[in-house]
């Protein structure tokens, strides 16, 4: 599989700490330890701890937290944020904790799973299963967060990226408690805080150019723009990898 920039940038945030030790172990350690200390205050005070009707927005994007709900489709239990603008829809996720073996220690992750989404096609929502509901966040900016920290492409020491920690002024004059995050391999930058909702900050491509950036925000107020009624009345999108004269039928 090959990765643009775009998805490399992308992915900054999750740490991916499956390579073996290599030389100036020490230095390496700490630095996966704080990146792993980051994305876990990112996750709990910008995420789980969020009270619903926070939301922000990225250029024409909105995110709004919704809270936990019950899923029309199954059943479950899930907290939700949704997603409006260029992209309109609803992510349907857990907590997950992850553990990772880096240089003979035990790094934890606590991420944010998707479990179901769903997303509007013309005047259709389709409902989109754990696997498919991944495929599509993998091509968003919050895909950052909403991640099972798979490592496809585990790091050297050397490619781990560099954190920087500073203040960073908000839309509105506030100044936040900041984190920009640089990958010196691939030229990606993304800068996130704790301090506000979702997290995200900005994100710079390789080129450097600003992908994203924080418009507003808020702790309240947000609502739904999906009724509940088009959730229930949603499509299951699957797809069949059945090839010819194979029996079995999957679905996604």
């Amino acid at each position: 599989m090959v990765r643009s920039k775009w998805q490399q940038t992308l992915i900054l945030g999750i740490c991916f700490l499956l390579s073996a030790a290599l030389a100036q172990a020490a230095p390496c350690l700490q630095k996966a330890k704080a990146l792993s200390a980051l994305q876990n205050r990112i996750a709990k005070q910008s995420f789980q701890k969020l009270s619903p009707g926070a939301w922000a927005t990225f250029g024409s994007i909105r995110l709004v937290y919704l809270g936990t709900q019950v899923s029309p489709k199954t059943g479950k239990k899930l907290r939700v944020i949704e997603v409006s603008g260029n992209a309109t829809g609803q992510v349907w996720y857990r907590f997950v904790s992850r553990a990772f073996r880096y240089q003979g220690e035990k790094i934890r992750f606590l991420l944010l799973e998707p479990v179901e989404a769903y997303v509007k096609m013309g005047k259709t929502f389709l409902y989109l299963t754990a696997g498919m509901a991944e495929i599509f966040l993998k091509g968003t900016p919050w895909g950052k967060f909403l991640d099972k920290g798979v490592a496809f492409f585990p790091p050297g020491c050397k490619d781990l990226p560099v954190i920087k920690k500073g203040f960073q002024s908000l839309p509105g004059g506030k100044r936040v408690r900041a984190y920009v995050i640089h990958s010196e391999k691939y030229g990606g930058t993304v800068t996130c805080s704790p301090e506000i909702p979702f997290g995200l900050i900005q994100l710079r491509s390789a080129e450097r150019d600003v992908e994203i950036h924080l418009v507003k925000y808020g702790w309240k107020g947000g609502r739904s723009r999906i009724s509940r009624e088009a959730l229930k009345d949603a499509i299951t999108f699957s797809f069949s990898l059945r090839s010819k004269g194979d029996t079995k039928t999957g679905h996604q």
